[in-house]
């Protein structure tokens, strides 16, 4: 649930703030005004809609005196906002958003973590043969797939990692 004023994610329209709702519409329950930058306003269902927080996923951050990397979220519970981490070692929690402290900022380039580790879209990586991959932005959910400039194209990055990793990032 969301309320006037909240900033938000939606899937297709991007960053908002909430102007009206939520409210009933026809077409069923949980629908809210959204106004996005350009100060348009559209219908959506808070289905679509994820709320925008301090956190982005890839960030490092401490909570508790141990070190995790933003998963996903930010997600509202009841009395509380949280967000999905992972530690080091690949074990994944959830943690309130109040005792979450930035250590490293994410990088600005669209990220996506791969079974602990974070990989960058539109960057340069290198497999074990050799052979040079880089990956899209993913959309509605879906994980990177390999671009124009790969090794192929069309390939996810969890099946080039298990294919043909491990990936290492280039550098020059």
């Amino acid at each position: 649930m969301f309320n006037v004023d909240d900033k938000v994610t939606h899937r297709t329209f991007g960053a908002g703030v909430i102007a009206f709702g939520p409210f009933d519409h026809y077409n069923g329950p949980d629908h809210y005004l959204l106004r996005n930058e350009d100060g348009k306003t559209s219908l959506v269902i808070g289905d679509a809609l994820t709320k925008s927080g301090a956190f982005k996923v890839g960030d490092k951050i401490r909570t508790s005196g141990e070190d995790f990397t933003v998963k996903a979220g930010p997600f509202s519970g009841k009395t509380w906002t949280w967000y999905a981490v992972t530690s080091a070692e690949g074990i994944d929690y959830q943690s309130n958003e109040e005792y979450m402290r930035l250590v490293e900022s994410a990088p600005t380039n669209d990220i996506f973590i791969h079974e602990g580790v974070t990989y960058e879209c539109g960057v340069r990586y290198i497999d074990s043969d050799g052979d040079v991959w880089v990956f899209a932005a993913a959309t509605r959910g879906r994980e990177p797939a390999s671009a124009y400039g790969s090794y192929t194209s069309g390939k996810s990055l969890s099946y080039v990692v298990s294919s043909y990793g491990p990936l290492v990032k280039r550098t020059d």
